[in-house]
């Protein structure tokens, strides 16, 4: 979700050596919170997303209203890598 180049900057708040480091830091913390990152949760947000689905048109009418400039695209394959890209 985060390019390489944000990933390998310097943490802002400065208690971890990288932006990267910060956030592998926040994954493990969320996922030691039991009560919190449940795997029904988790399940309920995979499935979600997989029917989660805007086509062209609906993206090219929503860029119309809101400025494409404030939509992410975010595509992902499960068990593989994710891309995020601006909408043109």
């Amino acid at each position: 979700m985060f390019s390489e180049s944000w990933l390998d900057e310097a943490d802002a708040e400065g208690n971890f050596p990288t932006n990267g480091d910060r956030f592998a830091a926040q994954e493990v913390k969320k996922r030691q919170d039991v009560n919190g990152f449940t795997k029904k949760g988790f399940l309920c947000q995979l499935i979600a997303a997989a029917y989660h689905h805007k086509n062209a048109k609906q993206l090219e009418l929503l860029g119309d209203k809101v400025g494409r400039n404030r939509i992410m695209v975010l595509r992902y394959i499960l068990l593989n890598y994710s891309h995020l890209s601006r909408l043109h």
